[in-house]
């Protein structure tokens, strides 16, 4: 059995596995190089100041319409909406958009929305 470990560049780690087999016979190659695709990781993004900066005021954001929903009655902490919520937060940290965070934790864009007017709305 051979296992190949990669990392990516952003720390993110997979392992392959690689069932290997003895056979007669002269092998046309006996070693194997594994380089860097150097090619697709240029061609990922880096994520940029700006839209960091846009997330983390998102998040923020959010916290603030579920501050109000808590204070207004409309939810507490206990509640089930409140752990997505949360964990819709988590998923905006790790740096998912906005659209596949709110799919992945089970909230809608609607009530994201909603969270988000609701704190700027207390902000005046």
């Amino acid at each position: 059995m051979l296992t190949v470990i990669t990392q990516s560049s952003s720390g993110e780690r997979k392992t392959y596995s690689f069932r290997l087999a003895t056979s007669n016979g002269t092998p046309k190659y006996s070693q194997v190089a594994i380089k860097a695709d150097v090619a697709r990781e240029q061609t990922v993004p880096k994520p940029q100041l700006q839209s960091l900066v846009k997330t983390q005021q998102t998040i923020n954001q959010i916290r603030g319409g579920i501050v109000v929903a808590i204070k207004s009655g409309w939810m507490n902490q206990q509640d089930e909406l409140h752990q997505r919520l949360q964990k819709l937060i988590g998923y905006l940290q790790a740096g998912d958009d906005i659209s596949t965070a709110a799919n992945k934790a089970y909230i809608s864009q609607n009530l994201v929305n909603k969270l988000i007017a609701l704190s700027k709305s207390s902000d005046n």
